[in-house]
């Protein structure tokens, strides 16, 4: 579970940025709003790690090993499997284009889900 992504923010996000995209969510999904939305209280465990620095760096240094850890496992599954596996040089570049849709993608839903909220 990324945090960033839940709050539909980027990795590079400041404490405002944090902030706002925190309130906007909470307020589609705050359970006297909402009594159906279970979300409120993982958008609430991100927002809690993500606006305190101390729990921020750390967050940030563990999603690095785990994102390593990761890449080792697909390397050596692919080797395994046969498969020829993206070089390690592109796959960076690879991984953040993918990063970057996603976001754009959550973002662009949670617009549409504000702008539902609103109307």
């Amino acid at each position: 579970m990324n945090y960033y992504n839940i709050l539909g923010i980027q990795n590079n996000s400041s404490q405002e940025q944090i902030k706002i995209a925190f309130r906007n969510l909470a307020k589609m999904h705050h359970p006297d709003k909402n009594p159906q939305s279970v979300q409120f209280r993982i958008i609430s465990e991100a927002y809690r790690i993500l606006s305190n620095p101390q729990l921020r760096a750390r967050y940030d240094q563990a999603q690095l090993q785990y994102e390593k850890q990761i890449q080792i496992f697909n390397l050596i599954r692919n080797f395994i499997n046969g498969k020829e596996d993206i070089p390690l040089i592109h796959q960076k570049d690879h991984e953040s284009n993918q990063n970057e849709s996603k976001t754009l993608d959550i973002q662009q839903i949670q617009k549409k889900k504000i702008r539902k909220a609103q109307n």
